[in-house]
């Protein structure tokens, strides 16, 4: 028998859920396995695996009737038993058993070492730096390795063939041991985390979290393509961004459209010293205009919230020469990205 926090067990297994795979196409693959007193979860593309207190349970039960029980219960401590190949699961007031497929685990459980010296701790702004660059990774399957957030050197970037985005991780020495490339989908979860440490093995990158769970990605065997050429650019005209613009960002926010990726896009358009920004969406359409000392005409759409987040960073822009693209450089970071109906 074990006796264990309501608490501690509930947030081990949300620790595990990204792991959860909507439909079983992988055997076991929505269902929690209790093994070494740790709690497991694998869908192909995440593994995680959090410490659980529960002295002796060992054992496959599936995952959403489970927590759907186990988040209803009252009673702050529980007792949880193995009997036979039965989970039983006890409180002041209530019993229910689970039938489990006790000594049957088929998931290949990833059972990384957490205190091997191989980890490499990551720099404090990682998750940060994750963030930033999500907005421009592409969503076309037919050019995979720009479907993931490229690791390499000191940098995280990503590009859509109309963005390009690079951030430059600090710390002394630290850099990603080779080329990796993390699929958005897991980018997108590990974000809702604070890995301290990643360890590289073949075909997966793992990240040590500060509970001491191990949140393991598998990443694409594919080469990256290069970046350079869009990051070179002859130097045109400068751009100062209204000292407002992240307030009119977020006026016209609320009745901008959503894309493909769940984000909100705003139209951007500058000629004669005036800056206009338009969003239309199901409900309304929104325009505001503001005078910015720009001799060219310009126009470009852009991610709401990516470009809120540059600008409360810098406000200064520069065009290309010719007007092809738009570049802002800061100090951990530069964002390219196309334009488009330049006269």
């Amino acid at each position: 028998m074990s006796i264990i926090s309501k608490e501690k067990l509930i947030n081990s297994l949300l620790c595990v859920r990204p792991g959860l795979a909507n439909k079983e196409l992988i055997e076991q693959s929505t269902s929690f396995v209790f093994k070494l007193n740790r709690v497991w979860t694998y869908n192909d593309m995440i593994a995680v695996s959090c410490p659980v207190d529960l002295q002796g349970i060992e054992g496959v039960v599936l995952a959403e009737q489970f927590y759907d029980l186990v988040t209803k219960i009252n009673d702050r401590e529980i007792d949880i038993v193995m009997e036979g190949e039965v989970l039983c699961v006890r409180g002041s007031k209530f019993f229910s058993k689970f039938t489990t497929k006790q000594g049957e685990v088929s998931l290949p459980l990833l059972n990384v070492d957490i205190n091997s010296s191989l980890w490499t701790y990551l720099p404090k702004e990682f998750v940060h730096a994750l963030k930033f660059c999500l907005f421009s990774v592409s969503n076309d399957l037919t050019r995979l390795a720009l479907t993931c957030l490229h690791l390499e050197k000191a940098e995280i970037e990503s590009c859509d063939n109309y963005r390009l985005t690079k951030f430059f991780l600090s710390g002394d020495n630290f850099v990603f041991p080779c080329g990796i490339a993390l699929p958005l989908v897991s980018a997108k979860e590990l974000i809702k985390y604070s890995p301290v440490a990643f360890l590289v093995e073949e075909g997966w990158i793992h990240f040590k979290l500060e509970n001491s769970a191990v949140f393991s990605c598998r990443v694409y065997e594919v080469e990256y393509p290069s970046t350079d050429f869009i990051l070179e650019m002859e130097s045109g005209e400068p751009i100062v961004f209204p000292s407002n613009m992240v307030e009119i960002l977020s006026r016209a926010g609320a009745l901008a459209e959503v894309d493909l990726t769940g984000e909100r896009v705003v139209s951007i358009e500058i000629q004669n010293g005036e800056i206009k920004v338009t969003s239309q969406g199901p409900v309304g359409q929104y325009e505001e205009k503001s005078r910015i000392r720009v001799s060219g005409h310009y126009k470009f759409e852009c991610n709401l919230q990516f470009l809120q987040e540059i600008l409360n960073h810098l406000r200064t822009a520069e065009v290309a020469k010719g007007g092809s693209k738009l570049k802002f450089t800061g100090d951990s970071f530069v964002h390219v990205m196309a334009l488009q109906g330049v006269e």
